[in-house]
């Protein structure tokens, strides 16, 4: 367990819930980035009694931790007493999620004693202790949960929920994808660290057991933003999401894209050509991967071309991509080559739908022989582990996780350098290759065919978006019913022990002694009276 946070921020309290955890007490190792709380001797007991480590020589506890497990929550806040068994449970059997357990604001009534409140609350209950409460995800962090059904439809974005001070993953995954690089104070919702796992291929989960309130003296109204702020280290990191500003030309420390040119046997002047195209295009958020085959004799040539651009790097065939957290990767065939177009129009079809692959046949080329082959980073990472765990190939099981299509290089001006490059006219394509011809044939019907499918695709998750409203509305209907209903049984039993008491008083009036008296003078009267009359009549 990782406390984010100063140490000035740790109170009695907090540890106190801490302490309370169902999870058992020893498998569990509390740290503390930064000072040590100054808080008097209970806190302290505390802290000896919860072993609490402070990490304060440069590293973050994150890389100070070895826990099998990182559960990350803030120093300043309760936690519920399942926290820690509810994250702990998603990484025994998946093992690389990322949990997201559920921020609040708490402002307790007057008197009310904390730790008490957050087993109330844990049990909804807790109204009298309240004064106010209120969930912490802003206006955009709700609005993507709800579009992906609570993190459960992923996407390539599905990071941009961000992480905050309640999260957690193993050890292992933190360690792989390089732990903290962005100081808190620049990214208050961790969102470089989620992009990093997004690309590393964690699936992240939402976790509402695993609570935690922040109390306050008063609640702050949300900020109100479309989005997160666009701090420049975000910007700079963080490749999908909407954060990076429209437009050509800048360059940023991760590209959105990863493009590998394969390079076997085509003349370097080809290669440098293929390369300037793709560094020139619409897209320029991009960077370039050469793999030089052994025993090619022009790579010095291309290393001097490229010496001076950092965009370029050659490398052999068999060394690892130093471009994984670019957000997609493309992988050029030998002897394919692309436009000024193709960069962006490749991006404009993955973004528009969530796809793990897309692939890329050359126009006159079999697709046996030669296909370009994109990439969702994160989809090809986790499809990775998947197959090699279950010793198979990779391509059949990022289809099965994540889905694949399959277009013409025509959509995307991708061709073979050896056959001409396409003539346009005003009226059309007046290619002089008939194969060429024959392609674009086949490509616009796949075009018109995609297009009709992600339109039933759309009418489709509309329905179900209806078809959820209608849910949730008949499910409140039927709350409000149920509601009605309790509310009406609970006055009719009043009422009957109401009148149930009444004839016990009744009855208990009726046994007693004064009125069976009452009631024998009575009749004697009534006998005394019918005597006078009888005699006054005689």
């Amino acid at each position: 367990m990782i406390l984010v946070g100063q140490g000035s921020q740790l109170s009695r309290e907090a540890l106190s819930t801490l302490q309370a955890q169902t999870y058992p007490r020893s498998l569990i190792d509390v740290l503390l980035h930064g000072e040590p709380p100054s808080g008097g001797s209970e806190l302290a007991d505390l802290l000896d009694e919860l072993e609490v480590s402070v990490v304060g020589d440069g590293r973050s506890a994150g890389e100070a931790a070895d826990g099998e497990v990182l559960v990350f929550l803030g120093a300043d806040s309760l936690h519920s007493p399942r926290s820690l068994e509810a994250h702990v449970r998603w990484h025994e059997s998946v093992s690389d999620a990322v949990v997201l357990g559920q921020r609040c604001e708490i402002a307790p009534a007057p008197g009310a004693d904390a730790v008490g409140l957050v087993h109330a609350l844990s049990e909804d209950r807790g109204g009298d202790l309240v004064a106010e409460l209120s969930e912490r995800p802003e206006p955009w962090q709700k609005a993507h949960l709800e579009r992906t059904r609570d993190l459960a439809d992923g996407g390539a974005d599905v990071f941009m929920v961000g992480l905050g001070g309640n999260h957690s993953m193993r050890g292992e995954t933190f360690r792989a994808v390089g732990g903290h690089r962005v100081a808190a104070g620049n990214d208050s919702h961790g969102l470089e660290l989620a992009y990093r796992l997004a690309a590393f291929g964690a699936v992240f989960v939402l976790e509402r057991e695993a609570v935690s309130w922040r109390v306050v003296d008063e609640l702050r109204p949300p900020d109100g933003e479309d989005g997160p702020k666009n701090a420049p280290e975000l910007v700079d990191r963080v490749a999908l999401g909407g954060l990076r500003p429209t437009g050509r030309g800048r360059i940023f420390a991760t590209p959105a894209v990863a493009v590998t040119f394969s390079v076997v046997d085509e003349p370097a002047e080809v290669v440098a050509a293929a390369v300037d195209t793709a560094l020139g295009g619409r897209l320029s958020d991009l960077a370039v991967r050469l793999e030089v085959a052994d025993g090619y004799t022009d790579r010095a040539f291309l290393e001097r071309s490229f010496a001076s651009d950092p965009r370029v790097s050659i490398t052999g065939q068999d060394a690892p991509s130093e471009l994984g957290a670019c957000a997609y990767q493309v992988l050029f065939p030998p002897s394919a080559v692309p436009d000024t177009m193709t960069f962006q129009d490749i991006y404009d079809v993955v973004t528009e739908e969530p796809l793990g692959a897309l692939y890329v046949t050359v126009p006159g080329r079999p697709a046996g022989e030669a296909v370009v082959r994109v990439f969702l980073t994160g989809a090809l990472a986790r499809s990775r582990r998947v197959a090699a765990d279950e010793n198979v190939e990779v391509e059949p099981v990022i289809a099965e996780l994540f889905g694949e299509r399959w277009i013409s290089g025509v959509e995307v001006g991708v061709r073979d350098w050896r056959e001409p490059e396409p003539r346009l006219a005003d009226q059309g394509p007046l290619a002089s290759n008939p194969e060429l011809v024959r392609e674009r044939a086949r490509a616009a019907r796949e075009k018109a065919r995609a297009e009709q499918a992600k339109a039933s695709a759309e009418r489709e998750r509309a329905e179900a978006r209806d078809q959820r409203a209608r849910t949730k509305a008949a499910e409140a209907e039927s709350e409000d019913a149920a509601a009605r209903a309790e509310e009406a049984e609970a006055e009719a039993a009043a009422e009957r022990a109401k009148r149930r008491k009444a004839a016990d008083r009744l009855d208990a009036v009726q046994r007693s002694r004064t009125y069976r008296l009452a009631r024998l003078m009575s009749r004697s009267s009534a006998v005394a009276r019918r005597r006078m009359r009888r005699r006054r009549s005689s």
